[in-house]
C-alpha cells in the first residue's frame, strides 16, 4: 500500500513575522570593528598645507593643514608656540574639523619686515583614537624675500647629576643685544626652540651671525627669564650653523630678593626666645631687649634652620624685642611684641643631646651637643680616662650649645668622660644635677680601608667628594689623593666643578651671564674592605 505523505510543518503566523522582523534586520545591519588587530601606532601624516611651508613675502591670515586621518589637539598651550613671538605676544587661534587643522592669525598683527617666523606644534597634533602625536610638526614662512635656514644645536642637562632636561625653551638673541636687556626680557628674540626628552634642542631658521643662548624653564610662558625660574646659558657667542660641543647646564637661579624679617617672637617661662625668620636667610641679626622705652643689652642667639633662638642675660618675661638686620649694604630695624609660650626648651636644667656612635675612628676632637647655650664649664668636675687611665689638663671649650674637647685619640682605645653634678652651667646659671657619663671605643688600625684616587686630564678646578665620608678635597691640577680610615662598605665619588675658579659652586645667573657649574657622578659602588687599599683613576679627558 502506498506510504503516507509527511505532514507539512506549521508556518509562522503573519503576526509573529511582523514582531520578529525588526530584530532580524537590526542584527544583520549591525557593524562591529574587527578585534585582535594590531594597534595603530602611525602618527597623522600631512597631505597638504596652504600656504605651503617655507613661503616667502607672506603675511598670513590663515593656514590650513589636511591630514590622512581624523585629528585632535592636546596640551596645546604647553606644546605649541610661535618663534619668534608675535608682536605683543599675541597667539593665533586654532580649530579642528575632522581631518583639517585651521590656524588663524589676529587681524591687527604688525608683522616684522624681512623676518622668518616658525610655528611649532610640538606633540599637540594627535590622531583621534590612539593619540599618536605628529611630533616635530612645524610651519615656517618669511615676510621678506629670503627664508633664513641656519640653525644652532646643543644639549641641556641638569647641573646636579647631568640628567637630560626636556621641555625647556632655548631663546636665541642676536649677539649685539646687551646682557642686561636679555636678563630683563626686553631684548628682541631671534628664534626659540624647545628641548626634547634627550635634552636636545635645535634653534632653526636663523640668519647669519652670532647669537647668545639662554635656556629657560618658562613657567609663565612669557618667552623671557624671570628671577627664580630654572635656567642655563652658554657663556660664549655662538655662530649660526654651529653645534655646541659643551652641555648647557640647567639650575636654580636667584629668586627675587625679599628683605629679611622675623615673623613673630615667643617666649617661655625659662626666658627662651624663638623667632621664625622670613625673607632672605643670609641676613645677620642683632637682638636687643626693650624695657621702659629703652634698648637694653643685646642678646646672644643662634640659628637653626628657619628659627632664631635667643636668650637674655637672665631669665625674664619679655614684652618687646628690638631687632636689627643687615644684608650686604642694606640694613633695617624692627620692633616685635613677644607672646608667651608654654615651653620652648627641653627642661629647666641643662641636658646633653645624642652624641656619636660608641665605636668610631680616632678623632682629634669631640663635640658634645647640649639643648641650650652654655655659660660656664667647671673643669674640675670633668674627668676623661683612656684605657682607665685619667688624663690631666683637659682642653675644654664651650660654645653656643656645645662643648668641644681637644684630645689625641689613637686606634683601639677605650675612652670615658665623666661630668660630676654642677659641671655644666647654662647662661641662666642653672647647672646639671646628676653625674653624666659617655664612653666610646676607637676602631683598631686593621679595621680601616683606604681609597686612592688618581686624577688626570683635569680641565677646570673643583672638588672631589667621597660620599661615605661626607668629605671633599680641592683639586686644581692632575694629582693623587688618599682617603684613609674608611669603614668597610660601599661609597660613591662625585666631582663638583669650579669652572670659573672662584672657590664656590655657582648656579646659573642670567643677570650676570654666569653659567651653572655642574656636579658629575664619577662612580658608584666602590667597595671598601678592612686592611685593603682600593685605587681608582679618573680621566677627565674622557668626559664631554
Amino acid at each position: 500500500s502506498p506510504s503516507p505523505s509527511p505532514s507539512p510543518s506549521p508556518s509562522p503566523s503573519p503576526s509573529l513575522l511582523s514582531f520578529l522582523l525588526p530584530f532580524l534586520l537590526f542584527g544583520c545591519a549591525q557593524v562591529n570593528a574587527p578585534t585582535g588587530g594590531p594597534v595603530d601606532e602611525t602618527p597623522p601624516q600631512v597631505l597638504s598645507v596652504s600656504p605651503p611651508s617655507q613661503s616667502t613675502q607672506l603675511r598670513p591670515d590663515e593656514v590650513v593643514w589636511e591630514f590622512d586621518e581624523f585629528i585632535q589637539l592636546k596640551n596645546q598651550s604647553s606644546e605649541m608656540f610661535v618663534s619668534p613671538p608675535l608682536p605683543g605676544n599675541q597667539q593665533p587661534q586654532t580649530k579642528v574639523r575632522g581631518r583639517s587643522l585651521f590656524l588663524e592669525f589676529p587681524e591687527d598683527i604688525d608683522w616684522e619686515t624681512d623676518l622668518t617666523y616658525v610655528v611649532h606644534f610640538g606633540a599637540a597634533v594627535v590622531d583621534l583614537h590612539e593619540g599618536n602625536p605628529a611630533d616635530g610638526l612645524s610651519w615656517s614662512f618669511s615676510t621678506g624675500k629670503i627664508l633664513d635656514t641656519l640653525s644652532i644645536e646643543g644639549v641641556l642637562q641638569e647641573s646636579w647629576g647631568g640628567k637630560p632636561v626636556s621641555g625647556v625653551r632655548v631663546l636665541a638673541y642676536a649677539s649685539n643685544e646687551s646682557i642686561d636687556s636679555i636678563a630683563k626680557g626686553s631684548a628682541p628674540l631671534s628664534q626659540v626652540a624647545v628641548s626634547d626628552k634627550q635634552g636636545r634642542f635645535k634653534v632653526e631658521h636663523l640668519p647669519e651671525g652670532e647669537y647668545r643662548l639662554l635656556a629657560v624653564q618658562d613657567n609663565n610662558r612669557n618667552y623671557a627669564w624671570d628671577a627664580g625660574e630654572p635656567a642655563g646659558l652658554f657663556p660664549d657667542e655662538v655662530q649660526a650653523g654651529d653645534s655646541i660641543q659643551d652641555f648647557i647646564y640647567i639650575s636654580a637661579t636667584p629668586a627675587p630678593q625679599e628683605l629679611p624679617r622675623l615673623a613673630g617672637v615667643e617666649s617661655d617661662s625659662l626666658g627662651w626666645l624663638r623667632a621664625q625668620r622670613k625673607g632672605s636667610l643670609d641676613a645677620k641679626w642683632t637682638l636687643y631687649s626693650w624695657s621702659n622705652g629703652e634698648i637694653r643689652a643685646s642678646m646672644g642667639h643662634n640659628i637653626k634652620r628657619d628659627s632664631l633662638w635667643a636668650w637674655p642675660a637672665k631669665p625674664m618675661l619679655h614684652d618687646t624685642v628690638v631687632v636689627r638686620w643687615q644684608l650686604g649694604e642694606d640694613s633695617g630695624w624692627d620692633t616685635l611684641k613677644v607672646r608667651n609660650a608654654r615651653r620652648l626648651s627641653r627642661g629647666p636644667l641643662p641636658d646633653e643631646k645624642a652624641s656619636w656612635p660608641q665605636k668610631s675612628f680616632a678623632q682629634r676632637s669631640r663635640r658634645w651637643e647640649w639643648d641650650r647655650p652654655l655659660g660656664t664649664l667647671h673643669r674640675e668636675m670633668w674627668q676623661v680616662t683612656r684605657d682607665s687611665i685619667p688624663l690631666e689638663n683637659l682642653d675644654l671649650q664651650a660654645d653656643a650649645g656645645g662643648v668641644i674637647w681637644q684630645g689625641a685619640e689613637g686606634p683601639g682605645e677605650t675612652w670615658e668622660l665623666t661630668v660630676l653634678p654642677g659641671g655644666v652651667e647654662d647662661v641662666f646659671g642653672r647647672t646639671t644635677p646628676d653625674t653624666i657619663r659617655w664612653s666610646w671605643q676607637t676602631r683598631p688600625k686593621e679595621y680601616a680601608g683606604a681609597l686612592r684616587i688618581d686624577v688626570v686630564g683635569l680641565k677646570h678646578p673643583g672638588w672631589l667628594v667621597c660620599e661615605a665620608l661626607a668629605d671633599s678635597v680641592r683639586v686644581e691640577a692632575d694629582t693623587s689623593w688618599v682617603w684613609q680610615e674608611m669603614a668597610p662598605g660601599k661609597t660613591s665619588l662625585h666631582w663638583t666643578e669650579d669652572h670659573n675658579g672662584d672657590g664656590q659652586f655657582n648656579d646659573a645667573d642670567p643677570a650676570e651671564w654666569q653659567p651653572a657649574e655642574h656636579m658629575r657622578v664619577l662612580t658608584k659602588g666602590i667597595e671598601i674592605r678592612s686592611n685593603w687599599d682600593v685605587e681608582f683613576r679618573v680621566d677627565f679627558s674622557e668626559f664631554h
